[in-house]
């Protein structure tokens, strides 16, 4: 299995290569077309952050037992320990709106509705002091 996923990424690596060759040789609609822009802005961004595929798997039910649970909780907290690159945005801080917002949405989580209408998330997002 990972030697399979490990020649899987490099033919996307190679065939990411091909594309942005491709888009760029043929034309200069590339500059002038929006669309091609952005599969080609797209392109060179997965070029610079290459797919990374975990090769250990780890087996979890989701039956009453959830069985493996606790073992997939391990994997993930030693896999962000050691490979820290996977995850850029762990150790980010976040705004104190950010967890404000988060902790009014959780708080309609009691609501007997089961969704929250755009006008309703505005709201919250005022009340946790985000604007725009």
């Amino acid at each position: 299995v990972e030697t399979k996923l490990q020649k899987l990424c490099i033919q996307l690596k190679e065939e990411v290569e091909v594309q942005i060759k491709r888009l760029r040789n043929g034309s200069e609609d590339h500059e002038r077309d929006p669309r091609i822009r952005e599969t080609l802005d797209h392109l060179l961004h997965l070029k610079q952050h290459p797919l990374h595929v975990a090769s250990n798997v780890s087996v979890v039910s989701s039956a009453e037992e959830l069985q493996g649970i606790e073992g997939l909780r391990s994997k993930l907290s030693l896999l962000v320990e050691k490979e820290s690159e996977l995850f850029p945005s762990l150790r980010r801080t976040l705004p104190k709106t950010w967890s404000l917002m988060e902790g009014e949405i959780e708080a309609q989580r009691t609501s007997p509705k089961i969704y929250i209408t755009w006008e309703d998330c505005t709201q919250l997002g005022q009340n946790a002091g985000l604007d725009g």
